[in-house]
């Protein structure tokens, strides 16, 4: 964690891609500009189970597919965040909830993390959301979905 002589100069978003995830995205990317600052963007990947996945899937062939998921979600921000102008960073990272990753990504760099207003259609939900809110270093700065 930062040292309260120590600029923060990175703000920390967890991604999920959707209509909602990607406002959000742009909304953090721009509050990232405006503070001056490089945008650190988190793809969570919870690693899953053991036991069977979805359709019969089983093991290593569902983490795959699961982790090929989150590198695509990867892609596309980076995609989206290319238009900005903004400085940013893109990472997959592994661990065994929402939380946890979040988390850890804020505090290996002192990030600041800004994260949306309400769970729905994002990463999160409810009760992780909260979690994190409660559990991060410093202050949380607020992501609101806009209508647009």
């Amino acid at each position: 964690m930062a040292s309260a002589t120590e600029r923060t100069t990175q703000l920390a978003f967890a991604y999920k891609s959707s209509k909602l995830g990607d406002r959000l995205l742009l909304q953090a990317a721009a509050l990232a500009g405006s503070l001056g600052m490089e945008l650190a963007v988190v793809v969570p990947f919870v690693l899953p189970a053991d036991g069977p996945g979805c359709c019969g899937i089983r093991g290593r062939r569902w983490r795959d597919m699961l982790r090929q998921v989150a590198e695509e979600d990867a892609e596309l921000a980076r995609r989206l965040l290319d238009e900005t102008g903004v400085p940013y960073t893109v990472a997959v990272n592994e661990g065994s909830s929402v939380p946890e990753i979040v988390e850890r990504f804020a505090l290996e760099a002192a990030r600041q993390l800004a994260l949306p207003q309400a769970a729905s259609g994002t990463v999160f939900t409810r009760s992780a959301l909260r979690r994190v809110r409660r559990r991060a270093p410093g202050t949380v700065l607020s992501l609101a979905a806009s209508s647009a």
